[in-house]
């Protein structure tokens, strides 16, 4: 049985060996695939939040190496990866909510703090302090994997915009700022960031009835989070001159 302990221990090994060899061309793509192989592993022996986030953690990671390596098939690759880890995730939500309405499963154990060593690695570089009981440790936990699977859905709507598949693109948005205003706020700056984001899509398809009503969306919220003389209100504020003029 692979325990945290050993994950951890098998993903130092790996990085002090991508520390000590010689990079080459796509060596990023297989330190992350290895990481990701042992994330996989740990959590199909036990799916505590801890280990989901892991998950979802390295499937990015190894998704971006996939979209730096820049090979022709690279990309499809990567957007195969995100699907899969988002399918995951969906199908582990319905599970979720079915046990909870149901018989109630075994819950995660009491994280400690060498738990959170792996968890950021570049992604979330907040510290992770032990919390005061198990309960707001899992609410910790799960408040990152929700932010995970937004960051999924992000990198595959990059994708999707690059393909010009536009409307999957915006409907992974649309999802992710659902998602923003429901665990971190109507106004909070990721929310605002995914209006921006779908505000630039509009344009870009010259959907200008669409832009308008985003632009107007952005800048209310953007007055509100940042205020009125913010560069970020005062550019959105130029653009909804230029969409009414």
């Amino acid at each position: 049985r692979l325990t945290h302990c050993a994950y951890l221990v098998s993903f130092t090994q790996l990085e002090e060996s991508r520390k000590d060899s010689e990079k080459t061309e796509g060596d990023d793509v297989e330190w992350y695939r290895k990481a990701y192989e042992v994330a996989h592993h740990l959590l199909s022996e036990d799916t505590s939040d801890l280990n989901q986030l892991e998950f979802l953690l390295s499937a990015h990671r190894l998704s971006l190496a996939y979209i730096q390596l820049g090979t022709r098939n690279s990309s499809d690759t990567a957007k195969g990866l995100l699907e899969a880890a988002l399918q995951w995730a969906s199908s582990q939500q319905a599970k979720t909510a079915s046990d909870q309405h149901g018989t109630p499963t075994q819950q995660t154990r009491l994280l400690n703090t060498e738990q959170f060593i792996s968890v950021s690695q570049g992604l979330f570089q907040s510290d992770l302090s032990p919390a005061s009981d198990s309960e707001s440790s899992n609410i910790d936990i799960r408040q990152k994997c929700s932010d995970a699977i937004c960051i999924l859905r992000s990198t595959l709507s990059k994708i999707h915009l690059d393909a010009k598949h536009h409307e999957v693109a915006i409907e992974l948005l649309q999802q992710n700022l659902s998602t923003y205003r429901i665990t971190h706020g109507l106004y909070s700056s990721l929310a605002v960031k995914t209006q921006k984001m779908l505000l630039s899509v509009s344009l870009a398809q010259g959907r200008l009835k669409e832009a308008t009503e985003q632009a107007r969306d952005c800048l209310s919220m953007e007055e509100f989070t940042f205020g009125q003389k913010s560069k970020q209100a005062l550019k959105t504020r130029e653009i909804l001159d230029t969409l009414d003029g």
